[in-house]
């Protein structure tokens, strides 16, 4: 369900505005292993999270962190980029339809008419994609997921300035949810999926063919705030939320998954389970890939996901 590239390149890349993080991969059969990480830290100001305004405040100065790090793995001659961006710069939905026009431009114009009106999302000037999914006799369910071309214009040029040609473009919490896929299809019934960034959470409930609910909500830090409490409250009430939300629904969520950048995902699956009484586990920090070369560890999650598997709304 979850894995919508066949592709697999070789240069991971992910940016977040306090972040860019770079890894360069091997893949043999269905094993893949983290040859390389590097990681640099920007300055405030540089990077923004937003979905209708440029992301790039900085440009030369995001383009020599970024240059910095590719330039300590060029010699893996990785050219060949997919990256990973936070959920924020995204505007993502799940829409059902009882039919679908047969042709592509018809289909994507009334989806674009149904994100406006039923989302109320600014759909001018966007790239539009989408993942359609269908039960036996059921309704169709698509997952959309749109960005503002300037937006992912800003990050393509970036990129091709660097040499580095821009082969996916997606939301951090799909890339990893698609990296987790082989051990979430374990899971026979229907299940909830956390990624928790820095300033963020998103939370997801599917089951091996479909996807029925998203949720992003942003948590921003603040120094008299307990962001863990806040997460733990955001990771509930959306679970809470989907399992209320229609009483008809014959999916309901019977175990938690979290995995994220942030620290202390133990505290809050403590809390998550004490909150909602669910069974919950937190996801390793890779899973089916074996670090070689330098050290890779947490400093490789999201971005070993999105090259490896691509993203479910990439764009």
């Amino acid at each position: 369900m979850l894995r919508f590239l066949e592709k697999k390149p070789t240069l991971a890349l992910e940016i977040t505005p306090r972040v860019v993080r770079a890894a360069v991969l091997s893949r043999s059969g269905t094993q893949s292993s983290v040859l390389a990480v590097e990681t640099v830290d920007l300055p405030e100001g540089v990077v923004e999270e937003e979905y209708a305004v440029p992301n790039i405040l900085d440009f030369k100065v995001l383009a020599d962190r970024l240059g910095d790090c590719l330039g300590r793995l060029s010699r893996f001659n990785a050219r060949r980029a997919a990256l990973s961006l936070p959920d924020g710069v995204f505007r993502i939905h799940i829409l059902e339809f009882d039919e679908l026009p047969p042709r592509a431009a018809d289909r994507e114009r009334l989806l674009r008419w149904r994100l406006e009106k039923a989302a109320a999302f600014d759909m001018a000037g966007t790239v539009l994609r989408y993942r359609v999914f269908r039960r036996e006799g059921g309704p169709y369910t698509l997952l959309a997921c749109a960005a503002k071309a300037a937006v992912v214009s800003q990050y393509e040029s970036l990129l091709t300035d660097l040499g580095v040609q821009p082969w996916s473009i997606g939301p951090s919490s799909f890339h990893a949810m698609d990296h987790y896929a082989t051990l979430l299809h374990e899971h026979p019934q229907s299940f909830a999926f956390a990624y928790i960034a820095d300033d963020a959470i998103s939370a997801m409930v599917a089951d091996r063919e479909n996807i029925f609910f998203y949720r992003w909500k942003e948590v921003r830090r603040t120094a008299a705030d307990d962001s863990r409490l806040r997460v733990i409250r955001e990771i509930s009430d959306s679970i809470h939320f989907y399992t209320h939300r229609d009483r008809a629904q014959q999916s309901g969520a019977d175990r938690l998954f979290l995995a994220g950048t942030a620290a202390g995902l133990d505290a809050v699956a403590e809390g998550v389970r004490s909150s909602l009484s669910i069974d919950v586990s937190v996801l390793p920090p890779m899973i089916g890939v074996a670090a070689a070369g330098d050290a890779a560890g947490d400093a490789a999650m999201p971005v070993v996901s999105a090259a490896l598997l691509g993203a479910g709304g990439t764009v």
